[in-house]
């Protein structure tokens, strides 16, 4: 970012030149030596709220219009799914007149949309309806999985099935194996009755969701409806993460959202559904528009950032914080690429 430019200005300016290139498609027998090839933007992955920022929809999520694939409202999705094609999907079409709508009016909104989004502007083959995949990371392992995970858990525990302490002892002294060792489960706050989700990182509930049936299953009954939620959200989970996907699968991870929707309500009919819950019934269509979503998803991204993370609150300097980050970082990358160099020299 530049002093003195919004964000529009900077992408704008960016891929100005960019607009009028002729775009090629090309296989990997054209990477020859001596060969120029130019990339350009297939799709953004963000998080939800970058997503909107960027796009140029609204970034409140609890307003009407808070979806950025459909004009559904938020009282309308407890009452319809998204497969009854009750919801107006968003076109080039629809979101070009939305647009021109909030022309010449800062604060107000068409449908959700605030504003023309820079990089459909400044790209001839992007498009804002087409361009921003939903981040699995955020909908599901911190969002609805750790959500309906305590709400679960609070109807086990209050049918004596299992304790609280018990579901932590079982997190502790679970025999973890690679990468499940360090992306083992946290154990749940004493204070779970009051809290609405068992909070944790993506990977952390990810692996709690997975190892559920080993580490309560056998206290559980099989056929409670509470358990069944959780058994119903952790086949969705393994079906979204899916590397490759058929056309038989998106359909039986459609039907499986329309179960699973179902059955959260008739267990929690005093709890709303939530937008990433409409959110997830869009994935069979994205998943046709993107392919699986596991390849589009921020993870690799936050795992990048929690280097910076880490350097930001060990180093006591706050003057230049991107520049002692760009130092730490090039350092980092220099001892690893020459170190063995010199050791195997001597």
């Amino acid at each position: 970012m530049v002093l003195g430019c919004d964000f529009q200005t900077n992408i704008y300016g960016t891929f100005k030149s960019h607009k009028s290139r002729t775009h090629n498609s090309y296989s990997l027998t054209d990477f020859k030596l001596g060969r120029s090839l130019k990339g350009t933007v297939q799709s953004v992955a963000a998080d939800n709220l970058g997503a909107h920022g960027i796009a140029g929809f609204v970034e409140s999520f609890t307003g009407s219009y808070f979806c950025r694939f459909c004009t559904a409202t938020a009282s309308e999705i407890a009452l319809n799914e998204v497969r009854s094609e009750t919801f107006i999907l968003r076109t080039k079409e629809t979101h070009g007149t939305h647009v021109k709508a909030t022309l010449g009016h800062i604060h107000t909104n068409c449908f959700g949309v605030k504003r023309a989004c820079p990089l459909t502007k400044a790209l001839s083959h992007f498009h804002v309806v087409s361009g921003y995949p939903p981040d699995i990371a955020h909908y599901l392992f911190e969002g609805i999985v750790p959500v309906e995970i305590a709400s679960c858990f609070k109807i086990l525990i209050s049918k004596k099935y299992i304790s609280l302490d018990d579901i932590n002892n079982s997190i502790l002294h679970f025999p973890y194996k690679w990468t499940d060792k360090t992306n083992k489960p946290h154990v749940l706050p004493q204070n779970l009755s009051s809290r609405k989700t068992i909070g944790g990182n993506a990977h952390e509930n990810w692996s709690l969701l997975r190892l559920l049936p080993f580490l309560i299953g056998p206290q559980i009954p099989e056929h409670d409806p509470a358990w069944q939620v959780l058994l119903d959200l952790k086949q969705i989970v393994e079906l979204v993460v899916a590397p490759v996907h058929n056309d038989e699968s998106i359909a039986f991870l459609e039907s499986k959202f329309s179960d699973h929707r179902q059955r959260h309500q008739e267990v929690f009919p005093q709890n709303r559904l939530l937008p990433k819950h409409h959110y997830l019934e869009h994935y069979p269509k994205l998943i046709k528009l993107f392919g699986p979503l596991v390849g589009l998803w921020t993870m690799r991204f936050e795992a990048k950032h929690s280097f910076f993370k880490r350097v930001t609150k060990c180093t006591s300097c706050f003057k230049n914080v991107p520049l002692s980050l760009a130092v730490k970082l090039y350092s980092v990358y220099f001892i690893s690429d020459w170190v063995p160099l010199v050791v195997s020299k001597y």
